[in-house]
Parts: C-alpha cells; sequence; structure tokens
C-alpha cells in the first residue's frame, strides 16, 4: 500500500524544519511526540494530486508525530488508516481509529491528529465550497446553519468499505498521466465521492436531504436526459442537471434509482460507451484508447472489461467490423 501516489511526490524529507514550514502554509503545526530519539529517525512521506474540488493522497511519518489543524482551513479532512492507529483529540472528545473505521473531519474543528511510528494513511479533503454547491443542488435550495459530518466511517462493510475502496482504486489510477489529463473522468470521479458522501455519510442536513424527496413529472426527467445526450462530451456537475430539469438533486437520483435502476452519472456513462461504439462503428479507423479518452473513459483495461461486458465484444473488435 506504500506505493499509492508513488509517482505524485508533494514532500518527501527528513528535515523536520522544513516539514514544519511547509505544514505551516496549509495551517498546520508539527510536533514531535517521542523527543530526540524520534528527531533521529523522523521522515516524511507525502504523496497526493490537486483536484479542482478535492485532494487526494497518501501520507507516511517514520516517527511518532501530532499535526495540529486549525480550523481556518475550509475543508473536510476523512482519513483512512492503512496500518497502525490514529487518534484525533477535538472539542467533542478523544477518538482512535484504525483501519477499521476512518476519521471524518469538519472545517470549524479544531483537532490534533497523531500518529505511531511508521503509521500510514490515505486521506481526501474536500473544498467546503465544493461541498456546499453541490449540497445546494441536491437540496434545490441553500441549506442553513453549520455544515458536520458525524465523526466517524465504518470500513468493514456498507458505504464506508465501498467507499474506501473507490479511493484506493483512483489512488492508484491518478499516478498515471492519463486520468489527470482526462477532464471527464476527473468531473465524473468528483461528482461521484461528492454525491456518495453526502447521501450516505450521516450530517447536520441529511433529514433535510430525506425530507426533499418529492413525485417528479416524466417531462422533468426527460429535460435531464435531453441535456446529458447534448452535453455528453462535456464535463457535467449535478447542478448541470438540476438547471437542465428545475428539479432538486436528491429527487432526481431517486427517480432515475426507482424508474432506470442506475444514477443520472450512471447513465451518462452508459451514455458515452454507446458514443464510444458508434465512433468505432461508424469510422472503423483510430486508436480505441483515444476514442475512449475522448469519452472520458482514462483507464482503457477497466474500459474494455465494462464495454465486452456491455457489448459482448471487445471494442477492438468493433473498430474492425467499422472497418469492413
Amino acid at each position: 500500500m506504500q506505493d499509492l501516489l508513488a509517482c505524485r511526490p508533494i514532500l518527501h524529507s527528513r528535515d523536520i524544519e522544513e516539514t514544519r514550514a511547509f505544514l505551516d502554509t496549509r495551517a498546520m503545526a508539527l510536533e514531535l511526540l517521542g523527543g530526540e530519539h524520534d528527531r533521529a529517525g523522523f521522515a516524511v512521506h507525502y504523496n497526493g494530486v490537486y483536484l479542482p474540488s478535492l485532494w487526494l493522497g497518501y501520507l507516511r511519518y517514520g516517527s511518532s508525530v501530532a499535526v495540529r489543524v486549525f480550523p481556518s482551513r475550509s475543508d473536510h479532512w476523512i482519513h483512512f488508516p492503512i496500518n497502525g492507529r490514529i487518534s484525533i483529540a477535538a472539542e467533542y472528545g478523544d477518538i482512535e481509529y484504525d483501519p477499521s473505521r476512518a476519521a471524518v473531519t469538519s472545517p470549524f474543528d479544531l483537532y490534533t491528529l497523531r500518529s505511531g511510528p511508521e503509521t500510514a494513511r490515505l486521506s481526501v479533503y474536500l473544498h467546503g465550497d465544493a461541498l456546499a454547491r453541490h449540497l445546494a443542488a441536491l437540496l434545490d435550495d441553500t441549506p442553513n446553519g453549520p455544515f458536520r459530518f458525524e465523526g466517524a466511517m465504518a470500513l468493514e462493510e456498507g458505504f464506508g468499505r465501498r467507499f474506501a475502496r473507490l479511493l484506493h482504486a483512483v489512488a492508484r489510477d491518478l499516478g498515471s498521466d492519463g486520468m489527470l489529463a482526462n477532464r471527464l473522468a476527473i468531473a465524473d470521479f468528483e461528482q461521484l465521492v461528492m454525491t456518495s458522501l453526502l447521501l450516505s455519510q450521516p450530517h447536520s442536513h441529511s433529514e433535510a436531504l430525506r425530507r426533499r424527496a418529492v413525485p417528479i413529472a416524466s417531462r422533468d426527467v426527460r429535460r435531464a436526459l435531453e441535456y446529458m445526450h447534448e452535453h455528453a462530451g462535456e464535463a457535467i456537475a449535478l447542478f448541470d442537471l438540476v438547471r437542465a430539469s428545475g428539479v432538486a438533486g436528491r429527487t432526481l437520483l431517486k427517480h432515475f434509482r426507482e424508474h432506470h435502476g442506475i444514477s443520472p452519472m450512471r447513465y451518462l456513462r452508459d451514455l458515452r460507451m454507446r458514443r464510444v461504439r458508434e465512433e468505432l462503428l461508424s469510422r472503423g479507423t483510430g486508436n480505441v484508447s483515444e476514442v475512449a479518452a475522448r469519452w472520458g473513459f482514462a483507464h482503457l483495461g477497466r474500459f474494455a472489461v465494462d464495454y465486452r461486458r456491455r457489448f459482448g465484444e471487445s471494442p477492438s473488435a468493433t473498430r474492425a467490423r467499422g472497418a469492413a
């Protein structure tokens, strides 16, 4: 697991002061917990990628450390321990986390994260304004009051297990330039992360989301479908579908699941896959990976498996039939 995002180093250092200066620019303060012994063995591996709405990274310290995170940051953090334990001391109490439970923090929390030597974690932060816009799209209204997630996420089953697997898989894919350069794939990933987190991890507006599900007219759904068909080659956010259909995002998601068996973003993915097939059949030339990437499929191996499952043949076989 220690090679996550290995080709995207942000800070690899054995210099404590350099690390402190780096964290200071991010509203964090570093303290060694083991005295001079830990100073001699100090090392930090800090890898990650910055996306428009979130950061995903792998962190490992060689020594026992405490990192104080100040509430001037506007980000929501989720820390997934890979090995060992981490603890968070905040106003609401001290909680320990391990590979079976992730830590979730909110922007106005002043907290200290402690970890032992060689403890590694995968962490994600989401920009507070991006998450607030996404929540507003789900509600079709500006949320009132502070926004706080429940402080722990169980990882051994259910949503937490699926969410952690998604982030680990994408962390490996983001090590390649292919996905980072694919704006459609990045936009779809961010939408999936924010939607699933807001609908599945309990938070201060969960009850408001449940109350917002109301009956929906077929014409409203048709407007959302028409928008996706017209703009399939562009990055589409939930806000765009809400604006096109005039329906709150939570209601739109509920309707799609009930009547189509999938989410709007899954429908969009299937639509883009059909566009790849149409292009391969109509031209019969060109590189399959280039066509797939143009429609938002950055991982060619995974795309080929999904394509064969859906159409009963490989993308290259479709291209060959188009050429014939």
